[in-house]
């Protein structure tokens, strides 16, 4: 479980909780859920999330390929009541839906080898690349970008007390 709560003591300071958990299915095959909230004033996100993942063994000496997949539900919601507006009749307010169901997926993919100590990775965030616009296209969307991430390392060993593990990790955003 997560519990999280930025910039403390000011009002309306975002938080976020979480509980999750994972297990293994069968050998080589593992599966998780995750329900998890986050507020920060008046939107807040609260949704449920499973996933799955899958480990090929590509030689038998150690090199592996594992791929994963969740699902996620999420539901959108504007609290209207928080908002102190200038104009009471603000369309962005006004003709705007206060909730929205959306769904997603991320896949991940890992390549390594055990033996010889490699490593690189592929995922994907928001596969779908869907818009939340609260039923207001002119004034109220937020759009859920797909966010690509590429890690690769190496494990150098030195000794049987020391590793040197060199690292990148790339992030690229839709924009």
């Amino acid at each position: 479980g997560i519990y999280k709560q930025f910039f403390s003591g000011l009002a309306g300071s975002p938080t976020y909780q979480s509980l999750s958990g994972h297990m293994l299915v069968v050998d080589n095959m593992g599966a998780g859920g995750r329900i998890f909230n986050y507020q920060a004033g008046p939107i807040s996100k609260t949704g449920i999330e499973g996933s799955y993942a899958y480990v090929l063994d590509l030689n038998g000496s150690g090199m592996k390929l594992s791929l994963g997949l969740s699902a996620q539900m999420s539901q959108f919601y504007l609290n209207k009541s928080m908002l102190f507006l200038e104009d009471a009749n603000d369309n962005s307010v006004t003709y705007a839906t206060d909730k929205m169901i959306t769904p997603d997926f991320n896949f991940g993919g890992f390549f390594f080898d055990e033996e010889k100590g490699y490593y690189a990775g592929l995922s994907i965030y928001q596969l779908l690349g869907r818009s939340t616009d609260m039923m207001n296209d002119d004034y109220l969307t937020n759009s859920q970008v797909r966010h690509y991430f590429f890690n690769g390392g190496y494990k150098y060993k030195i000794n049987g007390d020391i590793i040197i593990e060199p690292s990148i990790m790339l992030k690229f955003i839709e924009s």
